[in-house]
């Protein structure tokens, strides 16, 4: 499928035979567009919001709506991984500070979010984790706002917000593990996961992404396509997401200092032993960190 300015085009992948083509109205065009394997939602420059059905090789206008204002981000991901469509469509408007939940494929505003403060979202995203449903509102400045979302009323509860660095985020996710995960990509990039129903979030150690697409091809299977200015990568995500720890007895030594060392892989432990509660003497440790 390609959407341009005046229409949106969808083409067989295989003998890339132009299907069929939805042309906007005369009096306006396309300014943004998501899609799933269903559905496209499309926005105009005069405000309105357009849901498109994909069949087998058509296109089908299902409902068209005027939301007042330009949009800056939609969102129609399916919550479900198992899913081709979306019960629900978060969109979120360049002049107004909120977030619209729209059903689908009706168009029905069902909840307007105010998200207060001066800055524009950037990107916004519908997901799931461990079977808990979330909408993630990244901002223009690095911030994350995230929100449980009731999947039967389209409510958003449990607000939450945090920085994860000063430039604009794009969010998008991905696959690990039969798992559902979120890059979030910006100058400081982090991949989002949930465990025992808590977010955690990892950083990667690239910096200043603009952009990130799963890229699951023979040669890199569960591959990430990542884009930087002027670059493009294709990376993998490691799983070994654990902290691990290792305990040393220091004998009844109190720990006063601690410093790592990177060129000689070592960490150095300043202590002081007591006996009989006077000071008996001062030590330091060399520790290789390779065989702790």
């Amino acid at each position: 499928m390609q959407v341009t300015p005046n229409s949106v085009r969808l083409v067989n992948s295989t003998s890339r035979d132009l299907k069929d083509e939805w042309f906007a109205p005369d009096s306006c065009s396309l300014t943004i567009a998501t899609a799933n394997a269903t559905q496209v939602l499309l926005a105009t420059n005069v405000g309105d919001l357009v849901c498109l059905k994909i069949g087998d090789g058509f296109l089908e206008e299902i409902k068209s709506v005027k939301s007042g204002c330009c949009v800056s981000c939609p969102d129609i991901n399916p919550i479900d991984d198992k899913a081709n469509s979306s019960s629900f469509a978060a969109v979120r408007m360049w002049e107004d500070r909120s977030v619209d939940i729209y059903s689908l494929p009706g168009l029905d505003l069902i909840k307007m979010e105010k998200l207060g403060g001066e800055i524009i979202p950037r990107s916004v995203l519908m997901c799931s984790f461990e079977r808990k449903s979330y909408l993630l509102c990244a901002l223009g400045d690095g911030h994350l706002l995230h929100f449980g979302l009731n999947m039967t009323t389209g409510e958003l509860t449990d607000r939450k917000e945090l920085s994860l660095g000063t430039q604009p985020i794009t969010l998008r996710t991905f696959s690990s593990k039969e798992a559902t995960r979120v890059f979030a990509a910006s100058n400081r990039p982090i991949v989002i996961w949930s465990c025992n129903e808590k977010l955690l979030y990892c950083e990667v150690n690239l910096k200043d992404i603009i952009h990130m697409c799963p890229f699951n091809v023979e040669a890199f299977p569960k591959g990430l396509a990542i884009v930087k200015e002027g670059r493009l990568a294709i990376c993998t995500i490691d799983e070994r997401q654990k902290l691990h720890s290792h305990s040393i007895p220091l004998l009844g030594e109190h720990p006063l200092r601690i410093s790592h060392q990177e060129q000689s892989q070592t960490f150095a432990i300043c202590s002081v032993k007591y006996k009989n509660g006077d000071d008996s003497g001062r030590l330091v440790r060399l520790l290789d960190n390779n065989k702790l």
